[in-house]
């Protein structure tokens, strides 16, 4: 992903938040934002439709960078419980010891699972879910950069069509 432009802040109302590159983003409307996607990022999502996104409609898009002094905060993506968001990690080296994992919080405010920053690591979730990405170390001497997709249940026409394609597949 472009390194010399990591876009704005992705939260201007708190004070230490990481960086934000939007692709492109209809959650209001709902519509599908594939074609707004820049190389590579239109690779991973054309792999993700494909396989583990197959039938689901992408309506939003974007890359989070975090740098030491940068934090993520807890949030949820979205309200409706059909959404999915993927988090794909882009970092070829990573360390441990360099913190920014993504934590996933019960409704206790507890941490009830971390996924660690790995090469090409994606995570898949209910947009509901409260999650964060925690801070890098000191020790982190690189951007920790994600790629995110923003994905909903198709309407009934969508899916008639998906399950279409699907037998097209199998039959081809």
């Amino acid at each position: 992903f472009p390194s010399h432009d990591i876009g704005g802040y992705s939260n201007r109302k708190k004070m230490y938040t990481h960086w934000n590159q939007v692709w492109k983003n209809s959650k209001r409307a709902r519509e599908n934002v594939e074609e707004h996607l820049p190389e590579p990022a239109k690779a991973v999502w054309d792999h993700l439709a494909r396989t583990h996104m197959r039938g689901m409609v992408m309506i939003g898009g974007y890359a989070n960078a975090y740098q030491l002094g940068s934090e993520g905060y807890v949030h949820r993506d979205s309200k409706d419980p059909n959404d999915r968001t993927v988090v794909v990690y882009c970092n070829p080296e990573w360390s441990p010891d360099w913190g920014g994992e993504t934590v996933f919080i019960d409704k206790n405010g507890d941490t009830v699972r971390a996924v660690s920053p790995r090469w090409a690591r994606a995570v898949m979730f209910p947009s509901n879910w409260l999650h964060a990405a925690r801070p890098v170390t000191r020790e982190c001497h690189v951007l920790r950069v994600v790629a995110v997709f923003k994905c909903r249940v198709p309407t009934a026409e969508g899916l008639e069509q998906s399950h279409g394609s699907q037998e097209s597949d199998q039959n081809a």
